[in-house]
C-alpha cells in the first residue's frame, strides 16, 4: 500500500498550471529536509508528522472520479520515493479511464501488455512535483511516458532542485545522517533534464546571491537542446523571503540583466508567488 498524508482537491497555486483545478495526491516522507518546506506533516523528521496506507486501486479510484479534463498532482513529500506505487497508481488509472470512456484513437500499452484507448486529445494530464533526486526511467519511457496521437505527454515534472547558498552544493540527506552527496544529487537531476518528459524547473529564492547561484547551475546543467522547452519558475521562500525576493525581482526584471536570462537560450522565464496561499487555499 502507498502511504500517503493527504488527498485533497484544490488549485494548483505553483508553476505552469497555476490556478487549474486538480485533485491532489500527497505522498508521505521526503529524502531531503528542507528548512523552509511548508509541508512539515509529510515528512517523517517533524513532529508534526501524518501519514495511513491506502491501496494503489482505491487511490485510482479517487482520482477517476472526476473528468478525464482534470488533472492530478502527486506531490509530497517527495512522491518518487514510492515510485512503485506511483507508476501503478498512474497505470490503473489509464486503465480504467480506457474502461470507462470507451475505445477509440490514442493507443498506449498498460503494464499487462494490453493495448488501451482513449478518445484523442483525452488522456488525463499526470504531474509530478520532485526534488528531482531519484529518476524513475519507467516515467521518461514505456508506458508510463506517451506522446498521444495528439502530440500531447500524459506525463509533466515540476521539478524543484534545492540549493545551498554559501557553496552552490545541492543537499541529500538520507536517514539521520546529512551528507553532502552533491554528485549523486545532480547526477539524477540530469537524467530527467536528458529524458523527453516536459517539465519545469522551480526555485526557491531566499536572496540575490541564489538567485545568480541558481542561473549559473542552470547554465552547466540543462542541456542545451532543452532550454527552449522548460520554463525555469522563481519564487520566494514563504514565510521569510518574500522582502529579499522583490529585490531580486526588481533587479533581473531591468532589460539589459534580462538579456543576461534569454543568453543562456532559456525563453520562459517567469517570477511568481504561491497563488494557492495568497488565496489561503490548499
Amino acid at each position: 500500500m502507498a502511504t500517503l498524508n493527504e488527498s485533497f482537491f484544490s488549485v494548483q497555486g505553483e508553476g505552469k498550471f497555476a490556478g487549474v483545478p486538480m485533485q491532489f495526491i500527497r505522498f508521505y516522507g521526503c529524502n531531503l529536509d528542507c528548512s523552509f518546506c511548508d509541508q512539515p506533516s509529510a515528512l517523517a523528521t517533524r513532529p508534526q508528522k501524518k501519514f495511513y496506507e491506502q491501496q494503489d486501486e482505491e487511490i485510482a479510484e479517487l482520482i477517476c472520479r472526476h473528468a478525464l479534463q482534470v488533472p492530478v498532482c502527486f506531490t509530497g513529500g517527495e512522491p518518487t520515493m514510492q515510485a512503485p506505487h506511483l507508476i501503478s497508481i498512474i497505470d490503473l488509472v489509464r486503465r480504467m479511464d480506457c474502461q470507462k470512456h470507451g475505445i477509440t484513437a490514442s493507443q498506449f500499452a498498460s503494464s499487462t501488455g494490453m493495448e488501451y484507448y482513449l478518445p484523442d486529445g483525452a488522456e488525463r494530464l499526470f504531474t509530478i512535483e520532485t526534488n528531482g533526486t531519484i529518476f524513475i526511467p519507467e516515467l521518461s519511457m514505456g508506458r508510463c511516458a506517451i506522446t498521444l496521437e495528439n502530440g500531447r505527454h500524459g506525463i509533466y515534472l515540476s521539478m524543484s532542485p534545492k540549493f545551498d547558498v554559501p557553496d552552490r552544493l545541492l543537499n541529500f540527506k538520507e536517514g539521520t545522517a546529512t551528507p553532502k552527496i552533491t554528485a549523486f544529487h545532480e547526477r539524477e537531476v540530469k537524467k530527467w533534464l536528458q529524458s523527453s518528459v516536459p517539465m519545469h524547473l522551480k526555485f526557491v529564492v531566499e536572496n540575490l546571491t541564489m538567485f545568480e547561484a541558481i542561473l549559473d547551475w542552470c547554465d552547466r546543467a540543462v542541456p542545451a537542446a532543452r532550454r527552449g522547452q522548460i520554463a525555469l519558475f522563481f519564487q520566494p521562500e514563504w514565510f521569510q523571503g518574500r522582502l529579499e525576493f522583490k529585490k531580486v525581482m526588481r533587479k533581473w526584471v531591468e532589460v539589459e540583466n534580462w538579456k543576461k536570462i534569454l543568453a543562456l537560450g532559456f525563453q520562459d522565464v517567469r517570477f511568481a508567488c504561491q497563488m494557492h496561499k495568497d488565496l489561503a487555499v490548499r
